[in-house]
C-alpha cells in the first residue's frame, strides 16, 4: 500500500474512492471545484497498485481565537477508506502523513468536523465548539416587531462582493470562525447546486444596512408546502451574519415572511439569542451537537492563542500525553512553558480544545469525571477561562 500526496490528475479517483467509502456521489464537475480549494501538499491518497482506495484532503484556514486573533490551521476533510481495504492501517497512514504536513507547515492546529466521533480522538483531535440546529415555529408567534435597519434583496452575482466584508468584520466576535478565500466563497458558500435544493428555491440574499453601510446579511432558501389548501412554507436559513442590530433586523424579516410556518437553520451558536427575540421563546427549539474539532500541533502556541479574563496562573497536566504546562498571564496575553511541577488540573488531551476555547468549563468537565483538581483550582480556571460568548464554527467542511 502506497501513501502519497494528492495530484491534480488524482481528483477523479479520489472522488470515486470517497464515494465508495461513504456514499457521497457527485458528478465530475466536482473535480474542478475541489481542485480550486484543496491544498495538494497536505492532501493524500492511499493506492493499491493504480487504484486509489483511501483519501484525505486538506484546506488552509485561519480560525478566530477567544482573544479576537487568528490561529493558522490546516483543515482535514474527505477522509475515507473503501470497505474493501479496511483494517489495513490505511486511515492511520493517511492521518500520519497529514499531521506531518501540518507540523512542517508550522500550523498551530489541525481542524475537522467529525462524521463519526469515535474516529479522530486517537489522532489528537478533540471537540472545540458545538453547533445549534434551531427550529423556529412561526404559527402564532408575535410578529409585531419592526426591523431596525434598512433591508434589501441582492442578486447572487453581487453576493460575494457585498457579503465577504461583512463576514470578515464580524468573524473576530466569535472564537472558532473560519477565514474564507475568494475561491471558498465561490465554490462553497455561494454554490447553488440544484441537486442540493431538495425542492426549495434558489439561494436568496437580504442585506441589512444603515446610512449606506452594510451591517449584516441572511442567505436562505424557501420551500413551498401546502397542507389542506393552507400554506406551511419552510424557510431554510443557510447563514445569518451581522452585528446585534443587524441580526435582530434579519431575524425579524425571516419571522415575518407571509405564508411561512417554520424556520430551520442547521448551524448557529449554541447561545444564540433567537429565543429571547420573541415573547413565546418556547417556539424556538435547539438541537446541540459537536462541530469543530481541533488537534493542537504546537501546544504552547495553541494555549497562548487566548488571553485570561484576569491575572493568574494555571498548571495543566495532560494525563494521556505526559505533558505538564504552566500558563501565566492575564487580559494582555499569556505565556506558556513546560514544567515538572504538580498540575492544578489534570485532563486528557481530547478535552483540552473545548476547555481552552471556552465551549466547556472546568467545573462541567470535573462533574462529568473528565477533569481532576482541587475545588479552588477548578474555580480559578473558570474565572481565568471565562468567555463572553461561546465559540462557534461558522462553516462545516
Amino acid at each position: 500500500m502506497e501513501i502519497r500526496a494528492l495530484r491534480p490528475e488524482d481528483l477523479p479517483g479520489l472522488r470515486l474512492a470517497f464515494a465508495r467509502a461513504i456514499g457521497f456521489w457527485v458528478g465530475d464537475e466536482y473535480d474542478a471545484k475541489l481542485g480550486r480549494l484543496v491544498d495538494f501538499d497536505g492532501s493524500f491518497v492511499a493506492c493499491d497498485g493504480e487504484e486509489i482506495v483511501g483519501t484525505l484532503a486538506a484546506y488552509r484556514f485561519d480560525v478566530s481565537t477567544p482573544d479576537g486573533g487568528d490561529l493558522p490551521t490546516g483543515g482535514t476533510t474527505l477522509v475515507g477508506v473503501q470497505p474493501t481495504h479496511r483494517r489495513r492501517g490505511v486511515l492511520r497512514g493517511l492521518m500520519e502523513a497529514h499531521i506531518r504536513w501540518g507540523r512542517e507547515r508550522e500550523f498551530a492546529a489541525l481542524g475537522l468536523w467529525a462524521s463519526e466521533t469515535s474516529i479522530y480522538s486517537r489522532f489528537g483531535y478533540g471537540p472545540a465548539t458545538r453547533r445549534g440546529g434551531w427550529t423556529l415555529d412561526l404559527l402564532g408567534i408575535d410578529r409585531d416587531r419592526t426591523p431596525e435597519l434598512d433591508l434589501a434583496f441582492i442578486d447572487i452575482h453581487e453576493a460575494a462582493e457585498r457579503l465577504s466584508p461583512i463576514y470578515d468584520h464580524c468573524r473576530s466576535d466569535r472564537p472558532g470562525a473560519l477565514s474564507r478565500s475568494p475561491a471558498w466563497w465561490q465554490e462553497r458558500r455561494l454554490n447553488d447546486d440544484p441537486a442540493r435544493r431538495n425542492g426549495a428555491s434558489v439561494f436568496q440574499f437580504v442585506v441589512a444596512s444603515k446610512d449606506g453601510e452594510d451591517r449584516g446579511y441572511v442567505q436562505f432558501r424557501r420551500k413551498s408546502i401546502w397542507d389542506e389548501a393552507r400554506p406551511r412554507d419552510l424557510i431554510w436559513v443557510e447563514e445569518l451574519i451581522g452585528d446585534a442590530e443587524a441580526r435582530r433586523s434579519l431575524w425579524t424579516f425571516v419571522a415575518n415572511m407571509d405564508l411561512a410556518a417554520t424556520v430551520e437553520v442547521f448551524n448557529r451558536p449554541v447561545d444564540d439569542t433567537i429565543p429571547f427575540m420573541f415573547r413565546d421563546g418556547r417556539r424556538a427549539r435547539v438541537h446541540v451537537e459537536d462541530a469543530l474539532w481541533l488537534a493542537p500541533l504546537d501546544l504552547p502556541r495553541f494555549l497562548s492563542a487566548r488571553r485570561f479574563a484576569a491575572e493568574g496562573a494555571l498548571t495543566v497536566g495532560l494525563t494521556d500525553a505526559g505533558e505538564k504546562l504552566r500558563i501565566e498571564g492575564g487580559p494582555e496575553g499569556v505565556q506558556v512553558r513546560r514544567t515538572t511541577e504538580a498540575p492544578d488540573l489534570e485532563l486528557q488531551w481530547g478535552d483540552l480544545p473545548g476547555l481552552w476555547w471556552g465551549d466547556v468549563t472546568a467545573r462541567a468537565l470535573s462533574e462529568a469525571g473528565r477533569l481532576s483538581g482541587s475545588r479552588e483550582a477548578i474555580l480559578r480556571a473558570g474565572h481565568l477561562l471565562h468567555v463572553d460568548v461561546l465559540p462557534w464554527c461558522t462553516e462545516r467542511f
